[in-house]
């Protein structure tokens, strides 16, 4: 068996500690069975809502959809999993979603008996209440930033839905109009410092109506690098110092 299906079985058997497991050792949350159906799914099914958690946290599609076009709010709302269906709603699952019958989350409540269920729903397609789908920054790296050399920021965000991104400081980027997240995941930002030094820089993840700020410091070297053996200052990439003539290391 491989590590996806297991992964299915043990969301199944709601077995937590081995879907962590799995999950740390590379299985895919997205993993799909014969009947297109994720490992969501299932947790929905199963109304095991620390597993969906988990799941969402490591980038589970919360509008996935199977064989019948069923997403993981569908399944849930009609096996009346209300703590299933609350996560999901707020982790940005769609509320509109229909399946291949033409029928939505809401209506397969109802149909079902779940009342309490379907009117929770229907507050978020009437926008009653809203969903949590902000985006929010968990860490940062960047290699070795030089000023006026292009370099990349890598950003490690968490959240669910389209979002974009912006930067304000002493710094040009290129980034591109919009993302998408579910659970969490990394980004990579073409940026190009203008100035040496620790920047400050304005990160800005807009998703939505929403928008989230938090103040970056970037580590700059100078743009030039310095010979090593007689001091003056070479562009990056060079192969020999204009003025010694000295072969400069990759890397320097």
């Amino acid at each position: 068996m491989d590590i996806d299906k297991e992964l299915i079985k043990a969301v199944k058997s709601r077995d937590i500690k081995k879907v962590k497991e799995l999950l740390e050792k590379g299985a895919n949350p997205n993993a799909k069975d014969g009947d297109e159906k994720t490992p969501l799914h299932y947790a929905a099914e199963k109304g095991s809502v620390d597993i969906a958690k988990l799941l969402i946290n490591k980038g589970a599609n919360v509008n996935a959809k199977s064989c019948d076009g069923f997403t993981p709010l569908h399944v849930a709302a009609m096996k009346g999993n209300l703590p299933v269906v609350e996560l999901l709603l707020e982790s940005g699952a769609d509320p509109n979603a229909i399946d291949k019958y033409g029928k939505t989350p809401a209506e397969l409540a109802h149909k079902e008996g779940y009342t309490g269920v379907a009117e929770l729903i229907k507050e978020y397609v009437e926008g009653k209440r809203k969903r949590k789908v902000g985006i929010e920054l968990v860490e940062f790296s960047s290699g070795a930033l030089r000023a006026g050399v292009w370099g990349s920021l890598v950003l490690k965000l968490r959240g669910s839905g389209v979002f974009s991104l912006e930067l304000e400081g002493d710094v040009d980027y290129f980034a591109e109009d919009a993302y998408s997240l579910s659970g969490e995941g990394s980004v990579e930002v073409a940026v190009r410092p203008r100035a040496s030094g620790r920047l400050p820089v304005k990160l800005t993840v807009r998703s939505g109506e929403s928008r989230a700020t938090k103040l970056i410091w970037l580590s700059v070297e100078e743009g030039k690098i310095t010979c090593p053996h007689c001091g003056a200052k070479v562009e990056p990439g060079s192969k020999y110092c204009w003025k010694c003539g000295a072969k400069i290391e990759p890397g320097l």
